[in-house]
C-alpha cells in the first residue's frame, strides 16, 4: 500500500523527466539551429573582406527611442533600430566586427538615426507619447522573433524595412545603400 509520499514522489519522478525532456530539447534545437535566428550567418573567419578596425574616436551615434516617433527630433529621414540580446552571439559579432566598420559608422551616423536596445531589458524607453519597456518594444510593438533584427523606419516611424541575423560590413553597407537609393 502506497501512502502519500509515494504519490508525491512518483509525481516529483514525472515532472524530473518532464524537465530533463524540455531541458534536452532546447538544448537539441541550439545546437542545431544555433544560438539565435539569423538569415544570413556569418562568423569571423568568413565575414565580409571589409575594414573591420573602427578609428578610436569613430563611434555609432546612437539616440534615444523618442527620435523613432517624433520628426522634430530627426536628424535624418530614416530611422535605424537595432533590436538585440546580450546572450546572442550573432548580436555580439555584428556589434564586434560590423558596427565598428568606419565604412558602417559613416554611413549610419551620415544617413540615419541610429537607435539600439536590449530585447530582454526592463528598462522603461519613450514608445509614442507614452513608455514601455525595451522587452515590449521588441516583441509586443515590432514583433520581433529572431536577433539581432535591424529594421528601417521612416519619420512617421512606419517600418519600411526589416533584416534579421548577422552580416559583414560589406553587406551591411550596399544593404542601407539600397534602402537608400530607393529614397
Amino acid at each position: 500500500m502506497r501512502n502519500d509520499s509515494g504519490n508525491a514522489n512518483g509525481a516529483m519522478m514525472v515532472i524530473r523527466r518532464l524537465g530533463f525532456l524540455i531541458c534536452s530539447a532546447g538544448l537539441l534545437a541550439a545546437m542545431v539551429f544555433g544560438s539565435c535566428s539569423s538569415d544570413n550567418p556569418t562568423r569571423p573567419d568568413n565575414i565580409d573582406n571589409a575594414d573591420s578596425t573602427a578609428q578610436a574616436d569613430t563611434v555609432i551615434d546612437w539616440t534615444g527611442t523618442e527620435v523613432l516617433y517624433d520628426s522634430t527630433l530627426q536628424e535624418h529621414d530614416l530611422s535605424l533600430l537595432f533590436i538585440m540580446v546580450e546572450w546572442c552571439s550573432h548580436c555580439q559579432n555584428l556589434k564586434k566586427y560590423t558596427l565598428t566598420d568606419s565604412s558602417v559608422i559613416a554611413l549610419i551616423n551620415h544617413s540615419f538615426n541610429a537607435v539600439k536596445i536590449d530585447a530582454d531589458s526592463r528598462e522603461e524607453v519613450a514608445y509614442r507619447d507614452s513608455t514601455i519597456t525595451c522587452n515590449q518594444m521588441a516583441h509586443m510593438i515590432y514583433r520581433v522573433t529572431g536577433y539581432p533584427t535591424i529594421i528601417v523606419l521612416d519619420r512617421g516611424g512606419n517600418e519600411i524595412e526589416r533584416k534579421l541575423g548577422e552580416r559583414g560590413p560589406a553587406t551591411f553597407v550596399s544593404e542601407l545603400n539600397q534602402i537608400l537609393d530607393l529614397r
